[in-house]
């Protein structure tokens, strides 16, 4: 069906990615019933990388350490 959802851990950080909005909320309020968490919104930087988001589109830059 060509729907996906990526989980990444992190130390203490949780991120979530998908291609499906639903998805999002359903594991959210799962996880948050198990886990005491904080919705932080959309990711900004994570690791060294900037990551933005423009209409249906994710972009990621190393560009602060070129």
């Amino acid at each position: 069906e060509g729907l996906f959802m990526v989980v990444v851990l992190y130390v203490d950080d949780l991120i979530i990615t998908r291609n499906h909005e639903d998805w999002i909320n359903q594991i959210k309020e799962s996880m948050s019933r198990e886990f005491e968490m904080t919705d932080l919104g959309l990711m900004h930087f994570c690791l060294g990388f900037k990551i933005w988001q423009e209409h249906d589109h994710t972009f990621i830059s190393l560009a602060k350490f070129c």
